[in-house]
C-alpha cells in the first residue's frame, strides 16, 4: 500500500487520459481568454484567510509540521492571492485566470460515507477558473464563468446540471455559488 484509502494511482492509459484532459482544459480555457498559471502547491495561512478558504477547509487542510505552510486545497487560493495588496485599474478588469494543480484535502467531512468512483479523495487534480472583476459586474461574470466551465463538458459530451446553492450552503465569503454536477 502506497498511501492508504482515498488515494489513487493512474497508470498507462489512465495516466495518459488524466494529462490529456488537463492539457485540453487548459488549452480550451486559454482560447476563451483565460491567462494560464502554474502556482506553488504550498500556501501560507494568510493566503487561505484572504480567499475565505481557511474557515471553509480548516478541518480538511494538511499542514506542514513546524511551518506556516499548508498543502493547496484548491488553486483558487493561489490565483486570488497573486493580486493581494494591489489596486487593479478598472480598465484591466476582468482578469480571467486558469491554473491546474493537484489539490489536497483530508475530507474529514465525508468520514464514514461510502463513495464510488473518484470522489472525496485526499489528493485530486483540478483545473481552476477564477475571475477578478468589478463588484458591479460580479453576477454577470459568474454566469460567464459557469458557461466557460460548462463549455468543456459540452465539448466532451458529458451530461451535467447546474445547481445554485441555497444560502445555508454558502461559505461566509460567498454571495452566490453554483455547483456543476456531472
Amino acid at each position: 500500500m502506497l498511501s492508504g484509502n482515498k488515494f489513487v494511482v493512474y497508470q498507462g492509459f489512465g495516466s495518459q487520459l488524466l494529462h490529456a484532459l488537463i492539457n485540453f482544459m487548459r488549452a480550451e480555457n486559454n482560447k476563451r481568454g483565460y491567462y494560464l498559471f502554474d502556482t506553488p502547491y504550498l500556501v501560507n495561512v494568510h493566503n487561505l484567510y484572504n480567499t475565505g478558504q481557511f474557515h471553509k477547509f480548516q478541518d480538511n487542510l494538511y499542514k506542514i509540521e513546524d511551518s506556516n505552510f499548508y498543502l493547496l486545497p484548491t488553486a483558487e487560493v493561489s490565483l486570488v492571492n497573486l493580486y493581494q495588496n494591489q489596486i487593479l485599474p478598472e480598465e484591466n478588469l476582468p482578469l480571467n485566470l486558469c491554473a491546474y494543480s493537484p489539490c489536497f484535502r483530508a475530507e474529514r467531512m465525508a468520514a464514514g460515507q461510502e463513495n464510488k468512483g473518484l470522489i472525496r479523495l485526499h489528493q485530486f487534480h483540478k483545473v481552476e477558473l477564477v475571475k477578478i472583476v468589478e463588484p458591479t459586474s460580479s453576477c454577470q461574470e459568474l454566469e460567464k464563468l459557469v458557461a466557460d466551465a460548462r463549455h468543456i463538458l459540452h465539448l466532451l459530451k458529458i451530461p451535467h446540471r447546474v445547481v445554485e446553492l441555497c444560502v445555508g450552503e454558502l461559505g461566509f465569503s460567498a454571495a452566490k455559488q453554483c455547483d456543476i454536477e456531472v
